[in-house]
């Protein structure tokens, strides 16, 4: 009996503790955290602990605003507590923007909201006594007209307005017959980049540019038209008395076609390394004046424009850049004598025949925007697949303000500089992987890129 009893308690006594280890066991156990986005960026899976929480990441996505992680329609935090493998879910709402129109003392008219890759339908034309209504128009002067695709941003539009002219009826009297006056007629000829013909026009003296209606290029909107000079012609402008050839500048994905280039070929007194293609794109928050000068003016070698003493201009949100004669420009352009050569004991090693993943990826980390990065490709990459192998190393930001020192005033709130610097080599080089920084685009930013070769 006593023998029963006692194998009897061990049994139970395995049993209990069979149970505790179960739990014990199960509840250290990994749950896997799933991420669904809901576009085409991609989260890694991470593991805690069942019965831990996690910290949840946040995401950014151009035209939405992220409203957070959900389970089953649920809204989580961190105070969440996962007991099994979950699938997180992001929800998103569209961001809207807002168009304000300015219709300088003409009838008010309302606001309206949109979203990104909307199009733009003009309200209902305001009145003002005394003038012409001729459409809207951006604060840094360029058009808009219905069908441009709307940039994903709040916009204030401006009124066109055309004074009208009344003439008073003259008295009558008898007078000779005039000769007749032949007036001298010039050409208008229009480039529109791929998008179709338009055919010239004749115009005399005086005659106004009517910008073509109607033109569209897949992936592309029409900003504006200028002419030989790169001088923006606006619809409603007066002509210049000569033979004119206007171009259509078109935007994709807010890049602007680039200006022409021409590979430099500089005579220097010296062996020392040059600056290549220097640029300075100019964004602040709202239109300002902005003076630029360097510390050493001296080892300037070409600047376009004039660089006399310091360069000044107007700059707007968009980038565009207009002297005091309302020239306009996309960047400011130098070449100079460079005082700095890398050692390359660290850096990359590029073959040509990785050379446009490389710059893309590497560019599109440190932070240049997409008009910037293919800018600098455009110019670089033939220079990398011509060598065919290539040490290349990236001096950033804070060192390049060590060798070559610019001066902006006012002093943008977020400055980039990127200068690459190319090396020819014979054969595959071993090299330290150089780590670069990102980044962040705040208030007034700035953003410089050039290089040198070896």
């Amino acid at each position: 009996m006593n023998k029963k009893i006692i194998i009897g308690g061990i049994a139970v006594i395995v049993l209990l503790l069979g149970i505790i280890c179960y739990f014990i066991f199960s509840s250290n156990k990994d749950v896997t955290i799933t991420f669904n986005t809901q576009y085409e960026k991609s989260l890694a899976n991470i593991e805690v602990k069942k019965g831990e929480k996690a910290s949840l990441p946040t995401l950014t996505r151009d035209g939405y605003d992220f409203l957070g992680w959900y389970v089953n329609d649920q809204k989580i935090d961190d105070n969440y507590t996962f007991n099994e493998s979950t699938t997180l879910v992001a929800k998103w709402k569209e961001t809207s923007y807002t168009i304000t129109f300015n219709t300088d003392d003409g009838t008010d008219i309302d606001s309206i909201t949109f979203t990104c890759g909307s199009t733009f339908t003009a309200p209902s034309n305001p009145e003002k006594s005394g003038y012409t209504f001729m459409g809207w128009q951006y604060e840094n002067g360029r058009p808009i007209e219905n069908g441009d695709v709307l940039e994903c941003m709040d916009i204030n539009l401006t009124a066109i307005w055309e004074e009208q002219k009344t003439n008073p009826t003259p008295t009558p009297k008898p007078s000779p017959t005039p000769t007749p006056k032949i007036e001298k007629t010039y050409t208008l000829t229009y480039d529109t980049v791929g998008a179709g013909n338009v055919s010239s026009v004749k115009f005399t003296c005086g005659d106004k540019f009517v910008a073509p209606k109607g033109l569209t290029k897949e992936g592309y909107y029409l900003a504006y038209w200028v002419d030989e000079n790169r001088k923006i012609v606006n619809h409603g402008s007066v002509l210049e008395c000569r033979d004119i050839k206007v171009t259509a500048n078109w935007i994709a994905n807010g890049v602007v076609t680039p200006e022409p280039r021409v590979t430099p070929t500089p005579v220097l007194p010296t062996d020392a390394p040059i600056a290549y293609k220097p640029v300075l794109y100019l964004y602040p928050e709202k239109k300002t004046n902005i003076t630029v000068t360097f510390d050493k003016p001296e080892l300037l070698t070409t600047t376009y424009p004039k660089y006399i003493n310091s360069w000044k201009v107007t700059a707007y949100p968009d980038g565009s850049l207009y002297d005091k004669n309302g020239k306009y420009y996309y960047g400011l352009y130098w070449e100079a004598i460079s005082e700095f050569t890398p050692s390359f004991n660290e850096g990359f090693y590029v073959e040509s025949k990785g050379a446009i993943n490389f710059l893309e990826e590497k560019l599109t980390f440190v932070g240049l925007s997409d008009k910037e990065r293919n800018e600098f490709i455009m110019y670089w990459l033939p220079i990398l697949e011509k060598n065919e192998k290539n040490l290349v190393y990236f001096e950033l930001t804070e060192e390049r303000n060590i060798h070559s020192k610019l001066n902006i005033t006012p002093q943008p709130d977020s400055l980039l500089r990127v200068f690459i610097h190319v090396k020819k080599v014979n054969e595959k080089t071993n090299i330290k992987e150089q780590k670069l920084t990102t980044f962040e685009r705040n208030g007034f930013v700035a953003v410089e890129w050039g290089g040198s070769t070896y």
